[in-house]
């Protein structure tokens, strides 16, 4: 998650691309010693005896249209926060160019925009890269202590993306009239999304354990045929909304005849293809009540069940186990179809990997008492890697976010609990990106809280 460093972050990691465009094109020797600053117009000052630079000023901040009524206030009865809402922003940057010599301040505008024409979205791993805490202290490199608050921009849910606004001459004029500045040849940059977060802990409902004989909620899955592999469905195993690490996931399709069968999942956190292939996949035909085609009626058209075993996966293809982390994955099929050549990839769908922790043994949840906070450690499989935002439900009560800069395979949850929760055993579950553990037994009739999922909380 994000949070108020994000616009200060983002107009680091985009000083650090323009830099990066100049330096290449130094290479040429047109330009000599350019640079890019972030500074207010009054404060750069132009002349034969100083450097040449690009200025990026930040002179404009919307409200984004688009996702500032995703998440609206909400409280419960007692006044208790159910729902945060979160800044979604647009920022506006003035590109300028501060020339010395004829001609420059053409050439520094056209390399500050090829510079995000080439590459109008901000990649995750370049801002980890531009803001990582573990940088030496330098000139040009942010200090250390913003660093460590402004890198969380690149784990927020929208990615970055810069695009040129071209305005009219009278906006333009518009503008610098305002700043009370002498006019530049500029261009506007605008960025879209920041989300600013706020770390604080609100109350979540239990959910809703049996809805009766007929109750069920409404369902949605595109019907989209084609002569290549098709997947029309993710399911879990026992009718939980995720797969555990160490266990099974079945995809449902059609069009896997051929050869060289593999699924391949994607999370963009860890940069890594991870494959089932080989005898980790059973194949099957498919088959479905009438109830199930009733209830989905794209599996009418499956022709196969893939059952996978994830705990066979392997990164790129390698012997090495893959080291599953808990959240949302986008996952494809991939083969060589009979008498077709070169390979073919099915459409993608999501694939949940649920956190999960010992729940039973010396290893089992625990909570102590530090202070007026409750501390609660888990051990949890896969551990929570690092920048994951990671949190806790006691009963009713959210923990307050936890996001470890190193993968944390114990992490200690710290929360001031109500006194109504103090010295009694309630339901535990832990969310790691929006993925909740494996709490409540969908096997059971009805459906039940799992064994172990508890925590006693001191009085």
């Amino acid at each position: 998650m994000s949070n108020p460093w994000a616009i200060a972050a983002v107009t680091a990691v985009l000083r650090h691309s323009l830099r990066q465009q100049l330096e290449a094109a130094a290479i040429g020797g047109v330009i000599h010693d350019a640079d890019a600053v972030a500074l207010p117009p009054d404060r750069v000052t132009i002349g034969a005896d100083q450097p040449s630079r690009l200025n990026l000023f930040l002179y404009e901040i919307t409200n984004n249209a688009a996702l500032s009524n995703d998440r609206l206030p909400l409280r419960s009865s007692d006044r208790t926060p159910v729902n945060i809402p979160h800044l979604a922003l647009n920022l506006r940057y003035l590109l300028i160019a501060c020339g010395a010599v004829d001609l420059e301040n053409e050439i520094l505008l056209a390399h500050g925009l090829q510079a995000f024409s080439k590459s109008p979205v901000v990649p995750r791993q370049t801002i980890r890269t531009v803001l990582d805490p573990s940088l030496p202290d330098g000139a040009g490199v942010p200090p250390r202590a913003f660093r460590e608050q402004a890198v969380a921009v690149a784990e927020q849910f929208e990615l970055l993306k810069v695009t040129p606004v071209f305005l009219h001459y009278d906006e333009m004029s518009k503008i610098w009239a305002g700043l009370q500045s002498a006019y530049r040849p500029c261009v506007v940059l605008e960025v879209t999304a920041v989300i600013v977060e706020e770390a604080a802990p609100v109350s979540r409902a239990l959910p809703v354990l049996h809805l009766g004989d007929a109750g069920r909620g409404w369902e949605s899955q595109a019907n989209l045929l084609s002569s290549a592999p098709l997947l029309l469905a993710v399911r879990p195993p026992q009718r939980q909304p995720a797969a555990p690490a160490s266990g099974t996931l079945d995809l449902i399709g059609a069009g896997f005849n051929g050869a060289g069968l593999r699924a391949r999942f994607r999370q963009d956190r860890l940069a890594h293809l991870f494959e089932v292939a080989g005898a980790a996949i059973t194949p099957v035909a498919a088959a479905f009540t009438d109830a199930e085609i009733a209830a989905n009626p794209d599996l009418a058209f499956a022709t196969h069940v893939l059952s996978l075993n994830l705990a066979a996966a392997t990164i790129e293809g390698s012997a090495t186990t893959a080291p599953w982390a808990a959240g949302l994955y986008s996952v494809d099929v991939a083969l060589t179809p009979t008498g077709r050549p070169g390979e073919a990839f099915s459409n993608q769908l999501s694939a949940a990997i649920a956190p999960a922790f010992t729940t039973a043994g010396p290893n089992a949840p625990s909570a102590a008492v530090n202070g007026d906070d409750i501390e609660v450690t888990l051990h949890c499989a896969p551990p929570v890697r690092a920048r994951q935002a990671a949190t806790i439900m006691v009963g009713g009560f959210e923990f307050p976010p936890l996001t470890p800069e190193a993968d944390a395979a114990v992490p200690v949850f710290t929360g001031t609990v109500p006194d109504t929760l103090r010295g009694a055993t309630h339901p535990l579950r832990l969310r790691i990106d929006g993925v909740d553990s494996l709490f409540i037994d969908r096997a059971a009739n009805p459906p039940a809280f799992a064994a172990g999922h508890i925590v006693a909380i001191p009085a």
